[in-house]
C-alpha cells in the first residue's frame, strides 16, 4: 500500500470518526468502494439533524459523505474534485500509490 493511500486512509478515519480494518484495505479499489465501505459502518443523517456524540462514528447523508469523500480524495491524490467519480481506481486512475 502506498504513501497517498496510507494518509488517505487516516483522513478518512479522522474524518468520519471510524477505524477501517487492513482487512478490509484489501478490498477498496475505486472511490466507489470506499464510498460503500463508509455507508456500510457510518449511521445516516436522514433528517439533517443528528447530533454527534464525541468519539462516535459521524451520522452523514448520502450527499455530505460524497462531497467530503471526493474532497479529501482530490486533495490526497493532487487531482479536482472532478476527476474524482466513482469508477475512479485510486492507483490507476488517480496516480495514488
Amino acid at each position: 500500500m502506498g504513501l497517498e493511500i496510507v494518509e488517505l486512509t487516516l483522513e478518512v478515519e479522522r474524518t468520519f470518526g471510524i477505524e477501517i480494518p487492513e482487512r478490509e484495505l484489501e478490498h477498496l479499489r475505486t472511490v466507489g468502494d470506499w464510498s460503500a465501505c463508509l455507508r456500510a459502518v457510518l449511521p445516516g443523517d436522514l433528517d439533517g439533524t443528528a447530533a454527534t456524540t464525541p468519539g462516535a462514528p459521524v451520522a452523514i447523508s448520502d450527499a455530505e459523505l460524497w462531497q467530503r469523500l471526493r474532497s479529501i480524495v482530490a486533495e490526497a491524490s493532487g487531482v479536482s474534485p472532478e476527476c474524482v467519480v466513482p469508477s475512479a481506481r485510486l492507483i490507476e486512475d488517480l496516480g495514488m500509490g
